[in-house]
């Protein structure tokens, strides 16, 4: 890993790679309710959610919902992260004039903490999300990135607290070539320096069609490890998808949630997760070992 690096310096990885099979994930990211959800066409109200344990309290806040597209870029991203050979290190103190800005664009306030840069294309991101790569792909990746750039990550302690931004990203317009840099909760996750990880299969993610699906598989990861099982009831999986401000009275509209994810559900058992109904809507989840 370089601790001072230089745009010029760094190549554009091969765009022919085997498909990476895991990522390393931050936990607040997984279990933040609210923090992607399914959104209606056009929908994309404020950002202001948070995840708390008994140590610390994240908070995310932007202009803009996110959604389940943005999860899987994310989760791409944390993916590729993940990968030794994919990754940068850019350190509290940058030797180099692109270093530092990066780390300008990054950090609000706070302390000073290490974060990931990866320096990808466009065509090779799309390929690990398995979609197909076509100009209209590559404008939605841009707009993801520039909602998750836009959103503030803020974490307090007991002692400390801290702020910097979700991500942030150069883009070269002539190669195409991204350089993004991840924060540092995400950054301890995939370097094993935080408090433990969470594993993302990227097969799974993956394999999964609907945005219901998506959005309660990665909580189900962040809850249970490999090989774990609890029980979950159908209020908690609908905040999972629509987040805690999403309560309807409208009882066509409930019933049509509820539908959902059942159907999400069964993608999930797809998988290979053991997923038995109780009868009264509550699931017993058995995640592979």
């Amino acid at each position: 890993m370089n601790r001072g690096f230089s745009l010029r310096q760094a190549t554009v990885q091969p765009r022919k790679k085997r498909r990476i099979h895991f990522g390393k994930h931050d936990k607040s990211h997984c279990l933040a309710d609210g923090l992607f959800k399914s959104l209606s066409r056009g929908e994309r109200a404020r950002l202001d959610v948070y995840h708390e344990t008994k140590d610390y309290r994240v908070r995310f806040v932007g202009f803009e919902a996110l959604g389940a597209d943005d999860l899987r870029v994310l989760q791409t991203l944390v993916a590729l992260a993940s990968q030794r050979s994919n990754r940068m290190l850019l350190t509290n103190r940058p030797e180099t004039p692109i270093g530092q800005e990066l780390y300008k664009l990054l950090w609000i306030k706070g302390n000073h903490m290490d974060s990931i840069v990866l320096e990808q294309s466009i065509r090779r991101i799309l390929n690990e999300m398995g979609e197909p790569v076509s100009g209209r792909r590559a404008s939605l990746l841009k707009n993801s990135l520039l909602r998750m750039s836009n959103v503030t990550v803020a974490v307090e302690g007991r002692r400390h607290m801290a702020t910097f931004h979700l991500l942030r990203f150069a883009l070269d317009k002539e190669s195409e070539g991204l350089y993004i840099v991840l924060n540092p909760l995400i950054t301890n996750a995939v370097l094993g320096t935080g408090n433990g990880y969470v594993r993302i299969d990227m097969g799974e993610v993956r394999a999964l069609k609907t945005d219901p699906a998506r959005l309660i598989h990665q909580h189900l990861c962040g809850w249970l490890d490999l090989g774990k099982e609890g029980m979950v009831g159908i209020e908690q999986l609908l905040i999972y998808v629509w987040g805690r401000r999403a309560e309807v009275t409208n009882r066509k509209t409930m019933h049509w949630r509820k539908q959902r994810i059942q159907e999400a559900l069964q993608e999930i058992k797809a998988l290979g997760w053991k997923v038995e109904t109780t009868g009264t809507e509550q699931w017993h989840i058995r995640r592979p070992g």
